[in-house]
């Protein structure tokens, strides 16, 4: 389903887009959205897409021979990081020279607050692809294209730098949540991972994986985890995943609840023992440690 909405009040256009199957590697703006967009910015080689996060991605657009006008390599990359699902509704604005911002609701109408916070690529790949995160400088596109013309020798200068932001742990907190570590480890010789509860984790509803225990335990085609308690409760969780990040998602929320869940705090440390490990499934037993 596709729709384009004109909103005198505010001067901003829209169109919605029910997400399909197809639309996970390119999405095609619908036709009659055309006239709302100049000639100049149609010719534009890039679009920028921001998303509910306000985190924006750049990318490539194409005109087939039909005029149909599509957004497609980075496309997939802006679908991956966002985990959007299939009968997602997203609701576009244009904001004018092929710079859109979008909404992402789930098939109920709801919207989708996990794409407040986005999976990020690593930062090699979006160098290496030039269509990804956009840096807080990056022209629109239309401005790159005229600039493109007056001086191809810069047409590399605005390629991505990911900011890295790193939470800095007091030397106690560190000891304290390696003495964890080492005390479980003596006590299973089952392997395990550990979780440390951020603000953000509570606030958006996920549980980052640690990249080592990505490696070791989740295979490409696992989508769901079964965490156990030691009073005999479970939850499956969701896993929502973007190139070399992971995260746990779908259903964590239950984990985390205080009345029916383990009532997760900041600074929680989560040990995740695994108790059994296919290709298919897994099931890992959480232990949950304050201070």
């Amino acid at each position: 389903m596709e729709k384009s909405v004109d909103q005198q009040g505010s001067r901003k256009h829209h169109f919605f887009k029910s997400f399909l199957e197809e639309h996970k590697t390119r999405l095609r703006i619908p036709e009659a959205f055309y006239p709302r967009i100049s000639r100049e910015s149609q010719s534009c080689e890039r679009a920028v897409v921001q998303g509910p996060s306000r985190s924006c991605w750049v990318i490539k657009v194409h005109k087939d021979q039909d005029g149909g006008i599509y957004l497609e390599k980075g496309w997939e990359v802006f679908v991956q990081e966002n985990g959007l699902q299939v009968f997602d509704l997203l609701v576009f604005r244009y904001d004018g020279s092929m710079q859109f911002s979008v909404k992402v609701f789930n098939k109920h109408g709801i919207e989708r607050e996990e794409c407040f916070t986005p999976v990020r690529c690593s930062p090699s790949v979006e160098r290496r692809t030039t269509h990804g995160r956009l840096s807080a400088g990056f022209q629109s596109p239309l401005a790159q294209q005229n600039k493109r013309g007056t001086d191809e020798s810069d047409e590399d200068s605005n390629k991505d730098e990911v900011p890295k932001k790193t939470t800095t742990l007091s030397s106690s907190r560190l000891k304290r949540i390696e003495s964890i570590e080492r005390t479980f480890a003596s006590r299973s010789s089952s392997p395990f991972f550990r979780v440390t509860v951020q603000p953000s984790y509570l606030k958006y509803s996920f549980l980052r994986i640690p990249d080592a225990a990505r490696r070791a335990y989740f295979t490409d085609d696992l989508r769901e985890v079964e965490v156990k308690a030691s009073d005999g409760r479970s939850w499956k969780v969701g896993i929502v995943s973007a190139r070399a990040n992971m995260r746990l998602s779908q259903g964590v929320n239950y984990l985390m609840d205080k009345k029916n869940g383990l009532n997760l705090k900041v600074g929680d440390v989560c040990i995740f023992e695994v108790v059994r490990k296919k290709s298919y499934k897994l099931v890992v037993q959480v232990h949950v440690f304050r201070y």
